[in-house]
């Protein structure tokens, strides 16, 4: 049920909580380490951006074994990102999957400014581009550009989530969209709009 969804979420949030006061200590215990040689059951997916002042286990004060990450640079989904959260939703019985982008993000910046790059990251950007040219119609102001496309991007990424057949399958599984902010620390989850 999304209840369970929702419970997720007010862990994920809570934990972002402790991270913002200061108060997250992430020291598995040894017997934490062994518990789960033997099996994951991790709470939430965490679909997120590489950047690596992003760190989810970390922003959400979660240790080994509870949450199920996902990391692409602009947190693009690909075929492979998707079979992952597949994976999670239907072998693992995840009930949360959060879209977590990220403000100040390099990726979505580069897909603004355009310019040449090489193939692979080409491609990644291309998968920006419509939240790029979204954001446009909306501002021409070149730092609000890029927030509104951080979460245009973000929202992208949440609909084609909801419109996987896999996760389809599983309407019990709640899918949002959320923003972490690089200079807080402090993770929102966005409206539904736009």
């Amino acid at each position: 049920e999304k209840i369970i969804g929702q419970e997720a979420l007010r862990r994920l949030l809570e934990g972002n909580e402790r991270y913002c006061r200061g108060e997250v200590q992430l020291q598995p215990a040894r017997e934490q380490i062994a518990a789960l040689s033997e099996a994951q059951m991790p709470f939430a997916v965490v679909m997120g951006c590489a950047d690596s002042r992003v760190p989810p286990n970390l922003v959400f004060g979660c240790s080994l074994g509870e949450l199920f990450v996902v990391r692409t640079a602009g947190n693009v989904l690909s075929q492979l990102d998707l079979g992952s959260i597949e994976y999670a939703v239907s072998a693992l019985n995840v009930p949360l999957v959060m879209v977590l982008g990220h403000s100040g993000c390099g990726a979505v910046a580069s897909a603004v400014q355009g310019g040449a790059v090489s193939d692979a990251l080409g491609a990644l950007l291309a998968e920006i581009k419509p939240a790029v040219e979204w954001a446009r119609s909306c501002s021409s102001d070149h730092g609000e550009i890029i927030a509104l496309a951080e979460d245009r991007n973000i929202r992208r990424g949440v609909r084609k989530l909801r419109g996987n057949p896999v996760l389809r399958a599983h309407p019990e599984v709640l899918v949002i969209g959320a923003k972490y902010d690089i200079a807080t620390g402090r993770v929102t989850v966005l409206p539904e709009k736009s």
